[in-house]
């Protein structure tokens, strides 16, 4: 399922420069992400990996991808993924809107690929079904949100989603989430 990303509205001129798609898919093992961030890769801020890739918090405050996961006709529990370019990732846990965000613990963590060219930057995430299984309780089949933060050298941001559902950028906004289609819902027991 290939999504066009759009910017918040309330975002600068700046957003003009990008075009943003993600693809999403389940298959067996878990889930995988692809997103393309068409412009100039050159005006991104990026951090630079230090060591090895690992779990780290506020990936939010740069260039960042992220996902969302809920169960359809679920109301309350969410996951949220953030992946950065650098292969760092994140993972939470939230039982309502923005609530009791928690920070749980995984067995098998996701795989980050990243490709910075001078029009281009792309990043693939794969999920195992281990670390959603865990932690999302429900039979119903999945909901997503796909979302991208941009952060330019400037400092300018700019938000990137689906669909923008609230006045100021809220991807856990409920309206952000859309039917996975095809979901094989490995899930359930």
């Amino acid at each position: 399922m290939i999504q066009t990303l759009l910017p918040h509205p309330t975002s600068s001129h700046s957003a003009e420069l990008w075009h943003i798609q993600s693809h999403l898919q389940s298959n067996e093992k878990g889930l995988e992400l692809f997103y393309q961030i068409k412009g100039d890769s050159s005006r991104l801020a990026i951090p630079e990996p230090h060591g090895e890739a690992r779990r780290l918090d506020h990936l939010w405050q740069e260039t960042c991808c992220e996902l969302f996961l809920r169960r359809q006709n679920e109301s309350t529990d969410y996951l949220e993924f953030n992946f950065a370019p650098s292969g760092h990732w994140a993972f939470y846990r939230l039982s309502g809107y923005r609530a009791a965000l928690e920070r749980p613990e995984v067995g098998d963590s996701p795989v980050i690929k990243t490709q910075i060219e001078a029009g281009e930057t792309s990043l693939e995430a794969k999920i195992p079904w281990s670390m959603i299984k865990h932690h999302l309780q429900g039979s119903f089949p999945l909901e997503a949100g796909l979302s991208v933060i941009l952060k330019e050298k400037s400092g300018t941001m700019t938000y990137w989603a689906v669909k923008h559902p609230s006045e100021k950028p809220d991807f856990h906004h409920p309206d952000s989430f859309f039917p996975l289609a095809h979901d094989p819902n490995p899930l359930d027991p």
